[in-house]
């Protein structure tokens, strides 16, 4: 189960960031995309696992929860790299 992680981690991470970019053209609130980020990568973690191996017993399901949920934090934490090596800071409203 866990090679299986290995090879949908970097492709499924890669979807994640590519449509959280695509949906800052309509979602224009910042605070917004960590969330998104998380909810695709359970999305696209848990269609990826399936698609290569239905999950048999609780502990592979439970796996494929955790793993989805390390890959929507994953882009969560590379979204905030980005921002922070571009230069990019919130500015405080008000």
């Amino acid at each position: 189960m866990f090679e299986e992680f290995l090879a949908i981690a970097l492709p499924a991470e890669a979807f994640v960031l590519a449509f959280v970019e695509l949906s800052k053209t309509w979602i224009k609130n910042d605070k917004i995309y960590p969330a998104l980020s998380v909810i695709l990568g359970l999305v696209f973690g848990v269609g990826f696992i399936i698609a290569t191996r239905m999950p048999a017993t609780y502990g592979e399901w439970i796996f494929t929860v955790f793993a989805s949920l390390a890959i929507g934090l994953a882009s969560t934490g590379l979204y905030k790299v980005g921002k922070s090596i571009t230069g990019k800071r919130e500015q405080p409203e008000g």
